[in-house]
């Protein structure tokens, strides 16, 4: 082999490691550029969204006073209709699910809904039959005003 021959890979792996360390300080500088990008808009993203969020838990916090009060007035009718002439065991069945209602309109307006998720996880760990009379009362409360 020739000088120039044993040479010519040197020059080909230096060659090599110059383009690779070329490249590694460009994708480098690409990431940072791509980085600062995607701080600019979750800013922007925030700066919109924060007050859409803001409104939606003011209604939400709205909504759920309406529930409790409808919780109440659901109790109230329950207990109302208990106390005339029906059976017994009705009169009964009848007082327990206001106790729950009540209860429900109490949770409600003790709880911060805002954090949806984690309250639904929480609460149907720990008392799974008031989620199903919640969804049960709401449920009938939304058909009876939809026939209106």
């Amino acid at each position: 082999m020739t000088a120039a021959a044993q040479t010519l890979p040197d020059l080909d792996h230096n060659g090599g490691l110059i383009m690779a360390s070329r490249s590694e300080n460009e994708s480098g500088a690409v990431g940072e550029r791509v980085k600062a990008a995607v701080g600019t808009v979750q800013e922007k993203a925030r700066d919109v969204l924060e007050p859409a969020v803001d409104k939606a838990r003011g209604k939400v916090g709205d909504f759920q006073a309406s529930v409790a009060d409808a919780a109440e007035s659901g109790a109230e009718a329950i207990r109302s209709r208990g106390r005339a002439t029906v059976p017994r065991r009705v009169a009964v069945a009848g007082g327990a699910v206001a106790e729950r209602l009540e209860g429900t309109a109490y949770w409600l307006r003790e709880n911060d809904l805002t954090d949806l998720v984690a309250v639904v996880r929480r609460e149907l760990r720990t008392s799974p039959g008031r989620i199903a009379l919640l969804a049960l009362g709401i449920g009938f409360l939304l058909g009876r005003a939809s026939r209106r």
